[in-house]
């Protein structure tokens, strides 16, 4: 139970505020000895109206800025993962792409695949692909080392690519394409 002091009117202080200003009562209930429920208001003054409305718009506000700047800083930070994963998947796909061209190239004028370990780079940069790529692109990536797994088993075509057209022989078209789509949804 409360402790209750003796006012003038013999009501309990502890629930009884202020009353002389009376503008705002609050009303509560508390179980007496006896088991009844007894009524005691209380009531507040202006000044401590004021004073709390004052202290719940500075919370709001503090908790609002806070809010705003902590989202604009997940924000920030996930364009910014998105940018190095661009950067990162970029930086691998240009890699792919010099190793295809070259050893696409070597395979047009050798008769054979003299050197297996030509074909280990771009194995390599296929498997680092497989961690983040698409399957879309890691599947052109595959079809582009399959080509060229082709082009050192079929006869040399050096004098044949001067005289046909360029695009026929363009094997890393599909997979250029299925990098900027990647890229583009990225970004």
């Amino acid at each position: 139970m409360g402790r209750k002091r003796a006012t003038g009117s013999g009501t309990p202080e502890h629930f009884k505020i202020g009353q002389s200003f009376g503008l705002a009562k609050i009303h509560s209930t508390k179980p007496a000895s006896t088991g009844n429920f007894k009524s005691n208001s209380m009531t507040l003054d202006p000044a401590t109206i004021s004073a709390l409305s004052a202290l719940a718009g500075s919370a709001i506000g503090a908790l609002s800025s806070v809010a705003t700047t902590w989202l604009t800083q997940y924000q920030k930070d996930h364009m910014q993962r998105l940018e190095q994963k661009g950067a990162h998947r970029e930086r691998l796909f240009g890699e792919l792409i010099d190793q295809a061209s070259k050893t696409y190239a070597d395979g047009i004028v050798q008769e054979r695949l003299d050197d297996p370990a030509k074909l280990v780079p771009m194995y390599a940069t296929i498997n680092k692909l497989r961690l983040f790529a698409t399957p879309n692109t890691i599947g052109a990536a595959e079809a582009v080392l399959e080509r060229i797994i082709d082009t050192y088993e079929s006869p040399s075509t050096a004098p044949e690519a001067r005289n046909t057209h360029v695009a026929a022989h363009d094997i890393l078209r599909a997979f250029a394409e299925c990098c900027r789509v990647e890229l583009a949804h990225l970004r």
